[in-house]
């Protein structure tokens, strides 16, 4: 059922979705919001970088979706996001608004540690 999965420890669950979006060449939008525990943390950043090596981001297919979410009933876990189809990743803050919007290529460009 999981097509793809990656940790939160090195660069929390912002980096884990970049990671995954630009390795799979599809775009991703992600809620904070949606993360458990994000209503006891007040800034995005926090809530988006925090490395965290038990949390894990997993994406599945819309089908499947249902038949995973069966499977972690009574843990911490949600719907945080989606793939996209295009080269964007989107980042939704604690109050709903865009707090990151980039290309992939940027993002890639920056992990790879090519700042310049």
């Amino acid at each position: 059922l999981v097509r793809t999965c990656h940790d939160c420890s090195d660069g929390g669950v912002a980096a884990a979705v970049a990671e995954m979006a630009f390795a799979g060449g599809h775009g991703a939008t992600l809620d904070l919001r949606a993360l458990p525990g994000a209503s006891a943390v007040q800034r995005d950043d926090a809530l988006a970088f925090a490395e965290a090596p038990g949390r894990f981001v997993i994406a599945v297919a819309p089908k499947d979706a249902r038949a995973v979410e069966a499977l972690f009933v009574g843990l911490p876990f949600a719907a945080v996001g989606a793939v996209r189809a295009d080269d964007r990743l989107l980042v939704h803050g604690l109050d709903g608004e865009t707090v990151i919007s980039t290309r992939l290529h940027s993002v890639e460009h920056a992990f790879r540690g090519h700042l310049n």
